[in-house]
Formats: structure tokens, C-alpha cells, sequence
């Protein structure tokens, strides 16, 4: 719901608001562990691609309005742990998530 709330803002052209939701919602994946792989493991394969498509989805929502509203990120890269799983290209993947990840590993971001 957070997503979407954000997203919502986002269109509304509320740039600050969608900020805000994002990182709550990113934060709710730090409290919940998803940025460490070790948290996956004991999922099923399927609750393990949908849980990493959201993760990473939230990801790079919170780099895009961090990098629009100029305000940090809620996560910093050096907290993500290096070999969590990225997403895979599945009925729930969306291409474009790869695409920003693979852009954020060709510039340094991630």
C-alpha cells in the first residue's frame, strides 16, 4: 500500500510527499530484513521472487525521488548486502527493474 500511496503522490506531483511514503516503506524493509540475503533462504521460491521484485522495487524508487527531492536515500549502499539476490525474469519481473539495476551498477550507485 505504501508503494502506491507514494506512487500516488509521486503523479500528483508531490515529489516530497512520494519521498517520504517510499522511505517508510523502505524502512519496513530494513526492520523486516530484506536487504540481507539471508532472509530469503528459508522462503519458498515463490514468495522469494515476489518479495525480491518488491524489495528492489522499492529500491529504486527511493534512489529516483532521493535523487529529485535531493534528500538521502533510506538505505545506503554500503548497508545492502552484496550478494542478495537481484530479481529474475519471471511473469512478475518487469524489464524495467533490471534495466535501472544494471544502470546503477554501470554507474557506481549500487
Amino acid at each position: 500500500m505504501l508503494i502506491l500511496q507514494a506512487t500516488y503522490h509521486f503523479h500528483c506531483d508531490n515529489e516530497g510527499t512520494a519521498w517520504r511514503v517510499i522511505g517508510l516503506a523502505m524502512r519496513a524493509c530494513i526492520e523486516l530484513g530484506l536487504h540481507r540475503r539471508e532472509v530469503y533462504e528459508p522462503m519458498t521460491e515463490e514468495e522469494r521472487d515476489s518479495t525480491i521484485c518488491v524489495f528492489w522495487s522499492i529500491y529504486i524508487l527511493d534512489k529516483r525521488w532521493s535523487f529529485g527531492t535531493g534528500m538521502p536515500f533510506a538505505l545506503q549502499d554500503a548497508d545492502l548486502d552484496p550478494s542478495l539476490p537481484r530479481p529474475v525474469c519471471s511473469d512478475m519481473a518487469v524489464p524495467e527493474i533490471l534495466h535501472c539495476l544494471e544502470y546503477n551498477t554501470e554507474t557506481d550507485i549500487l
